[in-house]
C-alpha cells in the first residue's frame, strides 16, 4: 500500500491495496499504528521493544478501550517481535497475538504495535 492510500485506508489497505515497492518497510524505519481502527486481523505488526514502555501501555487503558491489557512478567518476551494479528478486541482497543517465543496467544493495546 502506498503512503497516502494507507493513511486514508487504514487497515483495510493490507486487504484491498496491491503489493508494492512502497510497502515493504525499512528494519529501523517503524511506523506506529495511529488508531485500533488501523489494525485488521492478518496483518502483521511489530511489538515495541521497550519493555517499560509496552509495561506502561498495558497497564492503562488503551485511548478509546474499556479495559486495560493485565501486564504480566512473560509478556516482556514479546517486546520486539514481529506478530500476526489474530482477532481484534474492542473493549481493550488491541490486538489478539499469538507470542512468537512461548506459542501462546497475548493480547496488547494498539498503541503499543508498529507495523512491520
Amino acid at each position: 500500500a502506498d503512503g497516502m492510500q494507507f493513511q486514508f485506508m487504514g487497515g483495510k489497505a493490507w486487504v484491498n491495496l496491491p503489493h508494492t515497492a512502497a510497502n515493504r518497510l525499512r528494519s529501523l524505519h517503524r511506523i506506529p499504528i495511529g488508531s485500533y481502527t488501523g489494525l485488521v486481523p492478518g496483518m502483521s505488526v511489530r511489538v515495541i521493544g521497550d519493555v517499560d514502555e509496552l509495561r506502561h501501555l498495558c497497564r492503562r487503558c488503551a485511548p478509546g478501550a474499556k479495559l486495560k491489557v493485565e501486564w504480566i512478567p512473560e509478556m516482556k518476551s514479546l517486546a520486539g517481535a514481529t506478530c500476526r494479528v489474530m482477532e481484534m478486541r474492542d473493549e481493550i482497543c488491541g490486538a489478539q497475538l499469538e507470542d512468537p517465543f512461548e506459542k501462546v496467544i497475548r493480547y496488547l493495546p494498539f498503541d503499543a504495535l508498529l507495523l512491520a
